[in-house]
């Protein structure tokens, strides 16, 4: 049964609840690409926007409070994917990469790592240290498509699609 609703606009992608508000990435709608909306979730109002780059696809915070979105940018070079930090709902910084098409950006249990993938490579950023560490699985070459984290396994889950026809694959990595 529908409780209640609030409504955001066109192209809401990922959302994320934490102190009584609601995160809504907006991502590739002909009006609202490149936006985080913060809404009331007690009245449903929005209470802000925050303007961010191309392709917000997936919103997680950290142990520290502190909200991170990545924006996978635009494919083909026109713009590239960002992994911005939020905190006390503005952008504080945000790191650039060279490419686009950066997405499913999770946290371990602890929220003290951030992963995301990016086509062939997995990726680990540190916000502590600010590292990001890459990692690649010897005698697999697969194209990342999904990324999960179990906390009850303490183990991350990545799914290879193949070719899209045959059989695909998803790999256990500790």
């Amino acid at each position: 049964k529908i409780t209640g609703e609030i409504k955001t606009g066109r192209a809401p992608e990922k959302m994320m609840i934490t102190n009584n508000k609601l995160y809504v990435t907006m991502s590739n709608g002909f009006t609202s690409d490149s936006l985080l909306r913060i809404y009331n979730i007690s009245t449903k109002a929005l209470i802000s926007e925050v303007t961010l780059s191309a392709g917000p696809n997936s919103i997680v915070h950290d142990n520290a409070g502190n909200i991170w979105v990545m924006c996978g940018g635009i494919f083909g070079g026109i713009t590239n994917a960002r992994l911005y930090k939020i905190a006390n709902d503005k952008v504080v910084s945000y790191i650039e990469f060279d490419d686009s098409g950066l997405d499913n950006l999770i946290t371990n249990e602890a929220k003290n790592k951030l992963f995301f993938k990016k086509k062939k490579k997995i990726s680990e950023f540190n916000p502590a240290t600010n590292t990001i560490t890459d990692y690649s699985i010897p005698g697999v070459n697969a194209f990342w498509y999904g990324l999960a984290y179990s906390e009850k396994q303490n183990a991350l889950f990545a799914s290879d699609p193949k070719d899209y026809a045959s059989q695909g694959s998803v790999y256990r990595l500790d």
